[in-house]
């Protein structure tokens, strides 16, 4: 028999294990993303807990030690680091013979690859093959029958997970063998490897069911070089920002290479309106090329067994679930960017809709008429005074930043608290912009020359005690417009809320000042025999 370890050893052993767990959370920290990542780095913690608490109270034992399931933790993370696109940890799958979930360790590939660590010895994974454990335990291959169960019940993109087994020790070769023939793929896992799994490419259907937004997203101006605009639609200038950022068209050509194109009589007519009332001339040429690309199929008439138990409710519209519902019906991933549908499925029935998600892109070359290109237009304030004929400027920001000019060659920008010197920078009038900064005088009642026709500015000695209003209201202007661009993009719920914390926050404030609190007193504390009643009262209930 194995001596047992002194204290000093095991005081040793206990620390090499909290470094194990240290160094596991660490790597942990990349994955904050996968589900179930933080519920593992808690079980971590609590096994770090577990070893120097009973270090502490002297009650360790090696036992304790060696049945630590870090080293467990330290095959899942090490296959999580390696793997290729990890969506959860320690997933729970329903399965119609089966009382309690099955659980699986880590699901990768987007769901196309399920992986159980097996830190068992080999011996003993051996012995519960050939029977002798205890009645009623499972061996590995029970466990292998399981997963293929439930596998088959649960498809991604129509297609069965691959099942991975990947062990901490070598197995026995005939029971690798009887593994590999149920179709399970075992891998001896050592540090530093990287887990091969198959190609999420190889998942993808051969046929795609394309939805109203992508087969809109596909003939956009946007999508087809002209993504340099700002529009007054805050949403229509992200897109276009997004566009320039990555482009759209090159990736759904990918994914529509080699594959065939269906959509239903549904997506088609909607399509087609849409485009027809808000579509430009390009816009509405690449959709006749894009609709003699597409099968067009009748629309269903039986929906799909996985989704008849959803309502239609909220984000799950009629034309949207009879879209998707066409789908699944014949088998073909969906191509959409209607996460608000995708969503709505998941959280009403816990149903995984099988899509390949893209960021929206809408109609917009019929907003290029009246809409102005990001890089056309600047405004430069030039301000001069008498050091030495020395320039005290800035450069103001994007004309998107400020307004628009319908005609930028006749419309007057000037103000009273306008700079001396002025200049709109602009394509039909770059060269008279530089000729005219030629003929700046020195008196107090000189002109200096502007690109405006008609139009001169008053120029020659300043005081710089005057440029502050012309700061102020710059910069006030500019905040200003930032602030109305965030403001519309918050929901009508934030807009309520924001208000109301900040009136709450200010009165708050306010109680915390010496001298205020007389008035806050008299205008917040409600007391019958005081001059002001109604206010308290008012005030209070806002």
């Amino acid at each position: 028999m194995d001596q047992e370890k002194s204290p000093e050893q095991l005081k040793q052993l206990v620390e090499e294990k909290v470094t194990l767990g240290e160094s596991l959370i660490e790597k942990l920290s990349t994955l904050k993303h996968v589900n179930g990542a933080a519920r593992l780095e808690k079980k971590i913690n609590q096994e770090m807990n577990f070893l120097t608490t009973n270090l502490r109270n002297s009650t360790i034992i090696e036992n304790h030690i060696l049945c630590s399931n870090l080293v467990h933790f330290e095959v899942v993370v090490g296959v999580l680091t390696t793997c290729r696109a990890p969506k959860h940890i320690d997933c729970s799958l329903q399965s119609e013979s089966r009382r309690t979930p099955l659980r699986v360790d880590i699901v990768c590939d987007d769901g196309a690859s399920w992986v159980k660590i097996i830190a068992r010895k080999s011996k003993s994974i051996k012995a519960a093959v050939s029977g002798d454990t205890k009645y009623g335990s499972k061996n590995i291959l029970d466990h292998a029958d399981e997963f293929i169960e439930v596998a088959s019940q649960n498809p991604i993109n129509f297609r069965t997970p691959k099942i991975y087994f990947v062990s901490l020790n070598p197995l026995d070769e005939n029971l690798v063998s009887q593994l590999e023939q149920k179709g399970i793929t075992v891998k001896i896992f050592t540090p530093g490897m990287e887990l091969s799994t198959e190609s999420t490419e190889n998942n993808l259907h051969k046929v795609l069911n394309l939805d109203i937004t992508t087969l809109l997203a596909y003939v956009s101006s946007l999508t087809n070089g002209s993504c340099d605009w700002e529009y007054e639609e805050p949403i229509l200038t992200e897109q276009a920002r997004s566009e320039q950022r990555c482009p759209l068209k090159a990736t759904l050509d990918g994914i529509f290479a080699g594959k065939r194109l269906i959509c239903c009589k549904t997506a088609e007519k909607s399509f087609l309106d849409i485009v027809s009332l808000l579509g430009g001339p390009e816009e509405k040429y690449r959709t006749e090329e894009l609709m003699r690309r597409i099968d067009i199929l009748p629309d269903v008439t039986e929906i799909p067994e996985i989704l008849r138990n959803v309502k239609i409710r909220g984000k799950i519209k009629q034309r949207s679930f009879q879209i998707f519902a066409f789908g699944i019906f014949h088998g073909a991933l969906t191509v959409t960017s209607n996460e608000g549908f995708i969503r709505a499925v998941k959280t009403q029935e816990g149903i995984d809709v099988p899509v390949f998600v893209h960021e929206a892109r809408a109609l917009t070359e019929m907003k290029e008429k009246t809409d102005q290109k990001s890089s056309e237009i600047f405004i430069i304030f030039w301000r001069y005074s008498n050091f030495g004929g020395k320039v005290i400027g800035s450069h103001w920001k994007d004309w998107k930043k400020f307004q628009r000019f319908p005609n930028p060659t006749q419309q007057t920008l000037f103000h009273r608290s306008s700079p001396s010197r002025i200049n709109l920078v602009c394509r039909q009038f770059k060269n008279e912009s530089r000729n005219g900064s030629q003929g700046i005088r020195t008196t107090q009642q000189s002109l200096a020359p502007t690109p405006f026709e008609k139009f001169a500015a008053e120029g020659g000695h300043m005081n710089p005690s005057r440029l502050w209003k012309p700061l102020v209201f710059t910069l006030a202007n500019d905040w200003r417009n930032e602030v109305q661009s965030w403001w519309r993009t918050l929901p009508e719920g934030d807009r309520i809320f924001i208000p109301l914390c900040a009136i709450n926050v200010l009165v708050f404030a306010l109680w915390r000042i010496p001298t205020l609190q007389p008035t806050m007193v008299k205008y917040f504390c409600s007391n019958p025999a005081a001059r002001a009643i109604c206010w308290p009262m008012f005030l209070l209930h806002l």
